[in-house]
């Protein structure tokens, strides 16, 4: 009775009658086309996809009641998916997990199914999310460990002042190999993907529309107002004016 509570949820009263025969726990695996696809989707920064294969996941185990050691390698396995993803984008894995448990160690934790999913799909959607903000989508491949050190720099210092010699230096190499390497695995130069990155965090809090404009530029790592409004300009095609206009609009029409 108190193992219906893992497929159940919890707040409920179960009484015996209500249970029924104890069904026999088989074991159940992640299928290898699946698991492509999950890896497909991710990459591509498709939640709504990898979250419908999630969900049919999780339903596929309610229905068939495997082992708890069954449901765990399912999860790990998942959780290798997104740590694999976030590696080959150049996110700092811990990026993902509040706790400083191993997600290996929360996936035990959880007291209901509904929670475990709930928690493998909060990882998810904060990997396409972190992707998003770092305008990484679409990169060729996977990167080697010296772009992905350069990159986490970048996420880490972006709001600071910092050159390419600071992000080579963390890496453990040159400024020009760092600069070549850099162009070649992610399609651009090292201060066009900072600049990139900076944008795309002061569109995010332009969007939230809690800080001003000038707020925004220095929060960013921006060190002049016209330097930011030409690059802003640049990648996207608006002023940082016009884009605040915008989103304006777009709030307003979704409260109409």
């Amino acid at each position: 009775m108190l193992g219906e509570k893992f497929y159940r949820g919890k707040n409920r009263i179960f009484m015996k009658e209500q249970i029924g025969e104890k069904r026999e726990q088989g074991f159940l695996v992640l299928d290898i086309r699946e698991e492509k696809a999950i890896l497909s989707a991710l990459r591509n920064g498709e939640f709504e996809n990898a979250e419908r294969r999630i969900e049919g996941i999780f339903a596929q185990i309610s229905n068939r009641r495997p082992s708890h050691k069954s449901i765990q390698m399912i999860c790990a396995e998942l959780i290798n998916i997104a740590n694999k993803v976030s590696k080959d984008a150049g996110i700092e894995i811990a990026e993902l997990y509040e706790s400083r448990e191993s997600p290996y160690e929360i996936i035990q934790k959880h007291e209901t199914l509904e929670d475990l999913k709930a928690w493998v799909l909060g990882r998810y959607k904060k990997l396409t999310d972190l992707m998003q903000d770092a305008n990484i989508i679409g990169l060729a491949g996977p990167v080697s460990d010296i772009t992905q050190k350069a990159i986490a720099y970048i996420r880490r210092y972006y709001g600071k002042d910092f050159s390419l010699a600071d992000a080579a230096q963390e890496a453990g190499v040159s400024p020009s190999y760092l600069s070549r390497l850099f162009k070649e695995e992610c399609g651009m130069g090292f201060t066009e993907y900072l600049n990139r990155f900076r944008v795309e965090r002061a569109k995010r809090l332009i969007e939230e529309g809690e800080m001003k404009l000038k707020e925004i530029v220095h929060n960013v790592g921006f060190n002049h107002y016209n330097y930011f409004f030409k690059v802003f300009k640049e990648m996207t095609g608006m002023t940082p004016h016009e884009y605040e206009l915008a989103c304006k609009r777009d709030q307003k029409v979704g409260v109409d």
